[in-house]
């Protein structure tokens, strides 16, 4: 289950049905009724689909229950918008019904008992295309909103509002005349309102098909097949072996030498776009620089394991065939271990995903190249022999035909890992309680409308739970489930029956819950279904809690809720489950000012050590930054709900075998020792507590002893001693929560802290030490020698002299025995202007000195040097040549190529030569007045292109062409000049301006201008439109034509003469864009 899934109650794919049985996929058990005619066909773009014929066909549901809130996503593709077409219609009319139609080309939203009853939104649509829609209502808020194609379109505001009322409803019919012609798919009904980007998420994951699943759990006549439904299946070399694994059960074991895995190429494996994911676990670092995961020649799609420990994506785009998204950190894969890898491309932005967690990231460079070749599991990817080969085990890779969103990948990890211990099996509901955001948080307010709780219970056993229907209210006796706050917990506003708008509610189809109960110090609600219900292994129940609000007595705390079950069992089976499982909630203020006029930060720099032992401090300030005086705190002394502060560190749990959270600052056994020291000036005004939140976070908290206020300008500076890291390099974040702060809503800041290697302590930078005492200081355990790869480095600077050195020295010997790089200027040679030298010696005799070229020129076969690199002869070398800025390396400026020479008296042109199959060529010619040639010797203006211009953009490589073609023709010839070729289903725009003239009279011109659109539909010839007035000039005798036609597909420009006229001349100007390239 993943955020995604929060309040779902009803998810139709419409891809099939079962004897007329439309599977609710959510888990919920709502399964929908095909009706009439209506029918699952193919569809190339969402695969499957339903039919609707409009006039019979409709699908039913069943009642949903009652909301506050609601989102409504589908798929549509109308045939016609002639009238009113219904997409979903509640069965009844009470108060917070709800209608969805087309009116036309406009969609019309009615909810009963609002005002305006009907909201009908601007967008315009159009038949015979898909459409992705969702319509979103917060009764809270009071509004209405309409996402087309995961893009906000517009919203619209309630006078007055009700609760939706989800009765059995209709999806494609209402009434005779008003049925939907056309096609639906993928129906998502939500108990609360989704932002933009889950809805973004969810249209992706609706497009982005599954193309193929080999679980690579056995092999079967020497080949692994496709678990996704085609006939694919991918041969083995060697004998791969199945092992026995705790995770999967079975998994496939390579030996990196002579097995691998090889799928004939396949049209469905040729992807623009795509998300790959596997499973791997490697044994040990590799014996080679690379192991090749999967992927096809090419580089389409290539997961590559470098032995350092990270993922290298690649793939072939722009005519690159090494494009890639940068690597994965180094050891972010762990060895002997699963580690679930997943790679994305949607043509512009490609991204690697670690377990679930987002590990690299870039841009493209294009759209993806698609490669004729096989698919590779295990083997070198490039087809090579090499020797690349995996070595280790592999499982369940899926390969889909769009980029997915990181919530669908990690629903499909969750799907994969099989493992079942025996507290599943005898414990097998887990649940959540959830807010919007996706956490554990109670709010404390003074209204109880419009607040959810998300109640996700899940079965975590490997086969199924059932519950029979209790068809009376439930009761102590008789119930399936008991939700159970303590005493205290819950406010009394939502807990009073005789305020039955504001009581705590449930919004779940088929579900009933009991008025609040007070037993033994708790407040407990009884829930029940009334209709018999299978929670497959996996799979969840999504039931929302409405307006749960919590006591402001007590302020912001902690409190457990405990979910009871019974009356249940596993299929098959007769014997009752009952038992229980707990969780924390954390009650958090939402009375107050939302904004606190606090600045959180770090003072002295927010870098930590990732290397496993050094120890490193961070000092975390607090100030008052009000504009009118202090900010009041709740003094512990004086208080029942003290002001707290409250530090928090995501760490790593020390006992997994693979990094879930490499974000994270440290693992648990780095930061067990985190705490303010004892001297620290903070704790003789502040109350210091230091606890461990299991699995989660180390915290510190600090609270106010008899402080009552933090004073205008006040800063509180919070030293953090004893912080190691040994997770990998990058921002990591510290939470400062506060809370029970007078007159504030409780809140957070989020201050970033950055691991790696370097620290850096006011001006001082350290490698390996958290206490640099040079601007850049090393420290080691053991001295390194020099080496490509490894050394030690010491920088110190001398403030007097204007001289700088990197010195060497040894720990034994360092006061007499040290060598040096010394750059001296002016002021410490007691000379002037050549007297400044670089310098390479040691300190033991000052005869071993080496001193190159005063003023740091540099000659190459030039004994005096004239510049800073002077070169006699030509120039001959591998690799690129860099020129940084005029003002300075990393800095904004101008780079310079220079023809020149110091005569003050010479002109000077340049040339930039290709080679092409051997012969050189002058591509561009600059003159000395600066004028410029492409693909010309002589530049006659300030720039000269002979052939054809494109000015492209990001994406659109072929952007506005330019062609310019002259000739000469006589009485009775014509010319015809392509110009390009229109593919199936493409526009585009032309501009043609023609001048021809008679060149020895002065009587017979054209000067033409035209602008067409020239247009395919699909397969259709072309189709040529003039887009306006045409202007035309011609002399005393029209003999000229001119205009454009296609021939098959190409366009071209076609000039004639039809009257008699000598040695005639012409010019064809031509531009033009094309629609899809």
């Amino acid at each position: 289950m993943t955020a995604l899934d929060r309040g779902l109650a009803l998810h139709l794919t419409l891809t099939q049905d079962d004897k007329r049985t439309v599977v609710d996929s959510s888990g919920n058990g709502n399964n929908g009724t095909a009706r009439g005619t209506s029918q699952p066909v193919d569809d190339p773009t969402l695969g499957r689909c339903y039919q609707f014929n409009g006039t019979t066909d409709y699908v039913e549901i069943p009642p949903l229950g009652r909301a506050d809130a609601v989102t409504v996503q589908l798929w549509v593709r109308a045939d016609a918008l002639d009238r009113t077409r219904t997409v979903l219609a509640c069965a009844d009319w009470p108060t917070g019904n709800l209608l969805i139609e087309f009116v036309s080309t406009r969609l019309k939203v009615n909810l009963t008992g609002g005002e305006p009853g009907d909201q009908v939104f601007g967008y315009a649509f159009t038949a015979n295309r898909w459409y992705h829609l969702a319509v979103t209502y917060s009764r809270r808020d009071q509004r209405i909103s309409l996402y087309v194609d995961g893009k906000l379109t517009e919203t619209r505001q309630y006078g007055k509002t009700a609760e939706v009322n989800l009765t059995g409803a209709w999806i494609g019919g209402r009434k005779t005349g008003a049925y939907f012609q056309g096609r639906i798919g993928s129906l998502r009904i939500y108990r609360r309102a989704l932002t933009e980007d889950q809805i973004r998420q969810l249209m992706q994951i609706d497009l982005a098909k599954l193309v193929l699943h080999l679980p690579l759990d056995e092999l079967r006549d020497n080949a692994a097949v496709d678990a996704a439904g085609s006939t694919l299946a991918a041969r083995a070399t060697g004998t791969p072996s199945t092992v026995l694994d705790e995770v999967f059960g079975r998994s496939l074991r390579f030996d990196g030498t002579n097995e691998m895995l090889t799928m004939p190429e396949a049209e469905a494996l040729r992807l623009g776009t795509y998300t790959v994911s596997i499973w791997l676990k490697p044994d040990g670092p590799p014996a080679t620089p690379w192991q090749g995961i999967v992927g096809k020649p090419g580089r389409n799609f290539n997961i590559w394991l470098n032995r350092a420990g990270h993922i290298h994506h690649r793939f072939n785009a722009g005519g690159n065939w090494n494009t890639g998204a940068p690597d994965t950190p180094p050891n972010s894969i762990a060895w002997n271990a699963w580690n679930h890898v997943a790679i994305t491309n949607d043509g512009t932005t490609a991204t690697t995903y670690i377990n679930g967690v987002l590990a690299a990231t870039g841009p493209t460079g294009g759209a993806p190249v698609v490669n004729i070749s096989p698919l590779l599991l295990a083997g070198d990817l490039d087809g090579a022999a090499s020797g690349y080969r995996f070595k280790g085990s592999l499982a369940h890779l899926r390969i889909f035909r769009a980029a997915l969103p990181a919530e669908a990948i990690q629903r499909g990890m969750a799907a994969d890992q099989a493992a079942v211990t025996s507290v599943r099996r005898s414990h097998p509901l887990v649940f959540d309680l959830l807010d919007g955001d996706d956490e554990t948080v109670l709010p404390i307010d003074s209204d109880p409308t419009g607040h959810q709780l998300f109640l996700e219970i899940t079965n975590s056993a490997d086969q199924p739970v059932l519950l029979g229907p209790i068809t009376t209210a439930p009761t102590a006796t008789n119930h399936h489930l008991a939700l159970r706050f303590r005493a205290g917990t819950l406010a009394a506003s939502c807990l009073d029956p005789a305020k039955p708008q504001q009581l705590v509610r449930l919004a779940a189809d088929g579900w009933q819950i009991s008025k609040p109960v007070s037993e033994s110090q708790t407040v407990v609600f009884y829930l029940a279904s009334s209709k018999g219900r299978t929670l497959e292994q996996g799979r969840t129940w999504h039931l929302t809690l409405e307006h749960a609000i919590a006591d402001v007595a007590g302020g912001t705390r902690a409190t457990r809720v405990e979910l009871h079950y019974r009356q249940l069992r596993y299929a098959g089976q007769t014997t009752a489950l009952e038992g229980h499982r707990r969780r924390i909630l954390k009650i958090v203020n939402r009375l107050g000012k939302p904004e606190i006029p606090l600045h959180a930060g770090f003072t002295g720099g927010n870098c930590v050590l990732n290397d496993s032992r050094s120890e490193s401090m961070l000092v975390l300030h607090v100030a008052n930054l009000a504009a009118d005086g202090p900010i009041p705190l709740a003094p512990r002394d004086t208080s029942q709900s003290p002001t707290r502060l409250r530090i928090a560190f995501d760490h790593e749990p020390t006992t997994r075998a693979t990094l879930d959270r490499p974000w994270a600052l440290g693992t648990g056994s780095d930061l067990k020792d985190v705490d303010i020291p004892a001297n620290a000036a903070v704790r003789t005004g502040w109350q210091v507590e230091r606890s461990s939140v299991e699995g989660e976070a180390t915290e510190l908290v600090l609270t106010p002893i008899s402080k009552t206020s933090l004073d205008l300008r006040e800063i509180v500076e919070i030293p953090l001693a004893r912080i190691r890291s040994s997770l990998p390099s990058g921002p990591a974040n510290l939470y400062l929560r506060y809370e029970n702060v007078p007159g504030y809503q409780d809140g957070q800041f989020i201050c970033p802290v950055v691991k790696g290697p370097l620290v850096a302590n006011g001006s001082y930078v350290g490698v390996g030490t958290s206490s640099p005492a040079a601007p850049l200081h090393v420290q080691e355990t053991t001295g390194t020698g020099h080496g490509p790869n490894s050394g030690s480095l010491l920088i110190d600077h001398d403030n007097g002299g204007g001289a700088s050195s990197i010195v060497f020295r040894s720990r034994v010997n360092r006061g007499s025995d040290y060598g040096f790089i010394q750059y001296q200027d002016a002021a410490a040679t007691g000379g002037a202007g050549e007297s400044a030298r670089l310098i390479v010696g040691t300190s033991n005799d000052p005869d071993d000195h080496v001193i190159l070229q005063p003023a740091g020129n540099v000659g190459v076969g030039a004994p005096n040097p004239k510049a800073k690199l002077h070169v006699d002869g030509g120039y001959y070398g591998h690799g690129d040549v860099r020129l940084y800025s005029y003002d300075g390396d990393g800095r904004d400026g101008t780079t310079f190529v220079q023809a020149r020479d110091d005569s003050g008296r010479t002109s000077l042109g340049m040339r930039l030569r290709t080679q092409n199959q051997g012969k050189i060529v002058d591509a561009i010619h600059l003159n000395p007045d600066g004028n410029m040639a492409l693909g010309h010797a002589d530049p006659r203006s300030r720039l000269t292109v002979h052939g054809s211009t494109n000015i492209s953009a990001d994406g659109a490589p072929v952007g506005l062409m330019t062609m310019l073609f002259n000739g000469r023709m006589n009485d009775g010839d014509s010319r015809s000049h392509q110009l390009y070729n229109l593919t199936n289903h493409c526009t585009s725009w032309l501009e043609l301006t023609v001048l021809i003239h008679d060149a020895n009279s002065n009587t017979h011109r054209l000067l033409t201008r035209v602008e067409y659109v020239v247009y395919r539909e699909w397969t259709e010839a072309p189709k040529i439109e003039v887009l306006a007035q045409p202007y035309r000039k011609t002399g005393a005798r029209s003999i000229y034509n001119a205009g454009v036609v296609a021939v098959g597909n190409d366009i071209q420009a076609q000039i004639s003469q039809s009257g008699f006229a000598t040695n005639s001349v012409y010019k064809v100007l031509a531009r033009y864009m094309l629609g899809k390239s």
